[in-house]
């Protein structure tokens, strides 16, 4: 660090993180260009106001290096996410769920099950794009087989993933929440159960009431039609 570097003022702070979405937003959405040259002119932005407050180029290469860390346990997590995908629809292990969906799950309680399912997944794995992948896409099957509003099951597929992600720890996005502010990791998880849990109970109940007020569900003989076809 230079010898008289001077902290910023919040509109200094705040100029790089708006010339990044300023970036991004003309980049994707007018040039249609991909996000990766807005980063780097984002990071352009941030080192020259670095540079402009007296900070010199090795303090800003420290910093660099310490952000990347902060966040590097998270890119891991999200690099591990398309190998389980992957192995899990080449395996069989989909189909295999939506088999077992269809012979044990009832239509009226499909949903709630379906939020708990992806909720204990979520929160096991820690990764709600994993749950969602895998989970989410038997869940789907199923629910077009017991005739189940797909759009209502997708909606039950999030929240139970981000209701396991959130409060995972092994979650990227709670683990980096966590690392960012400086605090212990289980206290981070610990306060955010005061907004999650009323959340999924509220959910819980609604996927409740649609259950059992809709009144579009397959016959037991197009079920085992289904199941026949999977089976063979």
């Amino acid at each position: 660090m230079s010898r008289n570097p001077r902290s910023p003022s919040l509109v200094i702070a705040l100029l790089p993180i708006a010339a990044v979405a300023v970036f991004l937003v003309v980049g994707i959405r007018l040039l249609g260009a991909d996000a990766h040259l807005p980063l780097v002119l984002g990071s352009v932005v941030a080192a020259v106001t670095g540079k402009a407050l007296g900070f010199n180029w090795k303090s800003l290469q420290e910093g660099m290096v310490r952000g990347i860390s902060v966040g590097l346990p998270s890119v891991l997590i999200l690099l591990a996410i398309g190998v389980l995908i992957g192995s899990w629809q080449v395996s069989g292990v989909v189909p295999l769920m939506v088999f077992h969906g269809l012979r044990f799950l009832a239509p009226e309680v499909f949903l709630v099950a379906c939020c708990l399912i992806c909720g204990v997944v979520s929160l096991a794995t820690g990764s709600s794009w994993t749950t969602a992948g895998t989970i989410g896409v038997a869940m789907i099957g199923v629910a077009e087989g017991l005739g189940v509003c797909s759009a209502m099951t997708a909606g039950a597929v999030v929240s139970g993933s981000y209701f396991g992600d959130k409060l995972s720890p092994l979650s990227d996005t709670t683990n980096l929440a966590a690392a960012v502010a400086e605090v212990p990791l289980f206290q981070h998880i610990r306060h955010m159960l005061w907004t999650t849990i009323p959340s999924m109970l509220i959910a819980l109940g609604a996927y409740a009431f649609l259950g059992f007020s809709s009144g579009d569900q397959s016959s037991f003989g197009e079920i085992s039609t289904l199941l026949d076809a999977i089976d063979a």
